[in-house]
């Protein structure tokens, strides 16, 4: 099959973003079309990065993909200083804390942060925004659910997403950050140290949140899953039975699944090795392709699939507070699709989410 002009270059940016010095990168004469590179890169948040790797690989961009790059690195320096800020603010207030997802595609950054707190109390956010000028969104259902709280900053453009206690949809869950953060560690970050997750649990994070609800995934988060798989050693029997007790295990098999497709047609190869392929279920998910900007799949098949998988996994093992949030998780992903993730939403199905979050 003949790859359309937008898989052309959704190709040529992953090659770009995947290689590794010594492989073979003969792009010096590739036909481009910048500004459907330009808006691609933008949409998959990969900007800054292929910028600097297009000259090494013989091509120039022109002068207007150069200044919007030049204005992604600005927002990255923004997003870096409110990630350090809030990190000092939350080490002198003695908060255990991370950015579960803020230094995976840097120095590209997304449209927001996303902060996890151990603690619960969400009076802690005045303690650690004391001064700045961030501006807390009318929490709506969703943010009830999932124990969020969501803070506009002016700066950057960015938004930070606080998560107190817990992640997930609708918080479903409240043991993992704790484990999360202690398996944290140290990188170095524009010359700083900074905490990010374990691979094996960014791995895992990427398994919760890039299919389960979703209808496609980014370039950039393909790119950081190899990334990831290519990097040191990854303990992969652990990792499995993390998410085996979580019950995002078929999540993270369908997503890796598709990663190890889109790298096979890159590559001719597998992504993962033989001993994640023999402890995974990877095949069934039906097919990814790059459509719209983005990486699709058949959202409503497998999220329906993913979802009653996870919850039989939960009920069996008799955790009935995690099945009992999600048993609401349909009724948010409907509000959420007809846009009533508001004040009408809350209203509406106020007396179900308080049945559910009195026992909790």
């Amino acid at each position: 099959m003949t790859a359309t002009p937008e898989q052309y270059h959704a190709t040529l940016a992953l090659r770009l973003l995947l290689h590794q010095n010594g492989e073979p990168l003969p792009l010096a004469d590739a036909t481009v079309d910048w500004r459907l590179l330009l808006a691609l890169a933008q949409q998959n948040t990969v900007l800054v990065r292929l910028a600097d790797r297009l000259p090494r690989a013989g091509l120039e961009p022109p002068a207007f993909f150069l200044t919007a790059a030049n204005r992604e690195r600005g927002r990255a320096r923004t997003a870096f200083d409110v990630m350090r800020r809030l990190g000092e603010r939350c080490a002198q207030a003695g908060l255990e804390f991370l950015f579960p997802t803020g230094w995976q595609h840097f120095p590209d950054v997304g449209g927001d942060v996303d902060l996890l707190l151990l603690t619960r109390a969400q009076d802690v956010d005045g303690v650690i925004l004391e001064g700045t000028v961030a501006c807390l969104r009318a929490r709506d259902l969703r943010d009830r659910l999932a124990a969020t709280a969501l803070y506009w900053l002016p700066n950057g453009g960015l938004a930070l997403d606080v998560h107190h206690g817990r992640l997930g949809l609708v918080g479903e869950h409240a043991s993992y950050p704790v484990g999360l953060i202690r398996r944290r560690q140290r990188h170095v970050v524009a010359g700083e140290e900074v905490f990010a997750p374990a691979p094996e649990d960014q791995l895992i994070l990427q398994g919760m949140s890039r299919v389960a609800g979703r209808r496609s995934f980014s370039i950039a988060d393909a790119a950081a899953t190899a990334m990831i798989v290519r990097g040191p050693r990854l303990d992969w029997t652990y990792l499995v039975s993390i998410a085996r007790h979580m019950g995002v295990l078929p999540a993270l098999c369908c997503y890796l699944s598709y990663v190890d497709q889109i790298h096979r047609a890159l590559y001719e190869r597998h992504l993962l090795p033989s001993e994640a392929r023999d402890l995974l279920t990877l095949d069934g998910w039906g097919a990814v392709a790059f459509r719209h900007g983005r990486y699709r799949f058949a959202a409503l098949r497998v999220r329906n699939r993913l979802y009653w998988r996870q919850l039989a996994t939960v009920a069996v093992a008799g955790e009935w507070r995690v099945a009992s949030r999600l048993c609401l998780a349909p009724a948010m992903m409907a509000a959420c699709s007809l846009g009533l993730v508001g004040r009408d939403a809350t209203e509406a199905l106020g007396g179900l989410v308080a049945l559910t979050l009195g026992t909790m």
